[in-house]
């Protein structure tokens, strides 16, 4: 579970829960760290958006890196997101 293989220009998504959030932030924060290039997607599956601890962050870090995008979504709550599973 490391970033070491990851290219400059690859494309890397991450898909988690938001108990399993925490390793992929390191990840991410590893890769923009190194100046990646490529295409990041970061994904987080949440009951409620309340849940989603580092929306605030996420949201400074898709400011300041063009190349980067996170999906929060919510399984039990209706505004934020459909419905929906990872």
């Amino acid at each position: 579970f490391t970033v070491e293989p990851v290219k400059p220009g690859d494309t890397v998504v991450f898909l988690g829960t938001g108990t399993g959030e925490a390793p992929h932030n390191s990840m991410l924060g590893e890769l923009l760290r190194r100046g990646h290039t490529g295409k990041i997607l970061s994904a987080c599956c949440v009951r409620y958006r309340k849940d989603l601890g580092y929306l605030d962050t996420h949201a400074a870090l898709m400011a300041q890196f063009p190349n980067y995008k996170y999906l929060p979504l919510t399984t039990r709550e209706a505004g934020l997101t459909k419905k929906v599973y990872i």
